[in-house]
């Protein structure tokens, strides 16, 4: 911009180059503005990209969920639990439905060094498998939703298989959903219909410090044990004992067994509730285990027509329930999402 000048005996003077000060904040301060203003629309563009990768990796779960059943006549098994005469049904650490999928996902290398026989352990954040310490240790993206912050080349799971409402698993009397730990089932064992049955959704990962309880991610170890009913267990949930109670913070950190705290979820809780997940058992087989993701307003669902749909924060909780069993009867469809 150049300034002018007007001499006494009326020729105009010309300053050459350069901005005043003042000319060089006003710029700046317009920049500023159109940054601000267009900062949020950026982050929600990256929102919505990240919602669709996240759905897209669901789908692609489900189509390989469809093509085990065919080959297999039956969904994959999701962990499974051993009967003790003198203890009942009790749980054992397998591998997840997660594992058997992988062939179906193009990670047929992975599923090739899985030893099948070995019994192995987890703790800490830590799958303990000596023979299968390639497959525990491989990070597959796949299994990662985008808007859930990860480390590339770190094992992690976000999508979970639905095990029913909860808030128990273990027995015959559980309630039925389409994957159950201590039997196999098939999709035409889905009576409530295959567009009304939820087959998975995705959950949060825990941020691995144990300092710090993040209650949008991690569950609490209750110290109301004594619990099996689902009120019950949502009381429980909702009177943590302080605000950094004895909890789990490596949830999600694999996708090689079955188990709550790394490949399950039920819908005892709707999803992103405001009460925090917990356990009420030290093995954490029972309690409450919801979905729960960064997206604006709710989780993607994958149900067992194949369909990935968005069910809101703000689901009217019989629905959330209903959607949560194959067999009851009482399913209230998907109208109310």
């Amino acid at each position: 911009m150049l300034t002018t000048y007007r001499a006494s005996h009326g020729r105009p003077l010309r300053r050459d180059g350069g901005v005043t000060l003042l000319e060089l904040l006003v710029v700046v301060s317009i920049i500023g503005i159109v940054a601000a203003l267009l900062t949020p629309a950026v982050q929600r563009s990256r929102e919505v990209a990240r919602s669709v990768q996240c759905k897209s990796n669901l789908k692609q779960l489900g189509l390989a969920l469809h093509s085990y059943a065919i080959d297999y006549n039956e969904l994959p098994p999701v962990g499974g639990c051993a009967y003790d005469w003198g203890n009942g049904f009790v749980p054992t650490l397998e591998f997840s439905a997660q594992t058997y999928l992988l062939p179906y996902l193009s990670e047929t290398a992975v599923f090739n060094s899985i030893n099948f026989s070995e019994q192995f352990s987890y703790g800490n954040g830590t799958v303990r498998s000596p023979m299968n310490r390639t497959a525990a240790n491989a990070a597959l993206e796949l299994y990662l939703c985008p808007s859930d912050p990860f480390t590339p080349g770190v094992p992690g799971n976000n999508y979970r298989t639905c095990l029913g409402l909860g808030p128990g698993t273990l027995g015959p009397d559980s309630p039925r959903a389409a994957f159950r730990p201590c039997l196999r089932s098939r999709l035409n064992d889905i009576t409530d219909g295959l567009v009304m049955t939820a087959l998975m959704s995705e959950k949060l990962k825990g941020d691995g410090t144990a300092s710090r309880f993040s209650a949008e991610a991690e569950f609490f170890f209750s110290p109301f044990t004594d619990v099996s009913t689902v009120n019950d267990t949502k009381l429980a949930c909702d009177n943590a004992p302080s605000s950094n109670p004895r909890h789990d913070s490596a949830v999600g950190q694999a996708w090689l067994p079955g188990t709550f705290r790394l490949t399950w979820y039920n819908h005892l809780l709707t999803p992103n509730s405001r009460i925090p997940d917990c356990a009420v058992d030290l093995s954490a087989n029972t309690g409450a285990f919801s979905a729960r993701s960064y997206h604006v307003g709710g989780v993607h669902v994958l149900f067992a027509d194949g369909r990935v749909g968005f069910v809101r924060d703000s689901v009217f909780e019989p629905v959330w329930h209903s959607i949560a069993s194959s067999t009851s009867g009482d399913n209230e469809g998907t109208a109310s999402f």
